[in-house]
């Protein structure tokens, strides 16, 4: 027999998580490209190669959006210019991601970030 609890003030869909690290912002060379960061251990943290959507922080700057594969085992998480402007930072600088939360569900406003 096993008990099941459940918090009475976690969302629905939300997932905690408690990671953090230290990455470097790059850019992609496309014309209007996307700014991003790239995490080797993603896919072996979150146990896919798909499509993660994640809350948490960047530089204590909050945001939400999507780790998106890259297709070689890793995972590219978009920085928005938002994010950027708000702490300082573009490609090339260090950042410190802490994730909070493996989301579900879909909100076009937070999962399609602006280049």
């Amino acid at each position: 027999m096993s008990i099941v609890t459940t918090d009475p003030h976690a969302k629905p869909g939300v997932e905690p998580v408690d990671v953090s690290f230290d990455v470097v912002l790059e850019k992609s060379p496309a014309p209007g490209g996307w700014t991003y960061v790239v995490w080797p251990r993603s896919a072996e943290f979150f146990g896919t190669h798909g499509l993660v959507k994640v809350a948490g922080t960047i530089d204590g700057e909050p945001f939400q959006g999507s780790f998106m594969a890259l297709g070689d085992g890793r995972h590219k998480l978009a920085v928005t210019a938002k994010v950027r402007r708000a702490i300082g930072k573009e490609e090339g600088a260090s950042v410190r991601v802490h994730l909070t939360a493996r989301r579900s569900g879909r909100s076009a406003s937070q999962d399609d970030p602006p280049r």
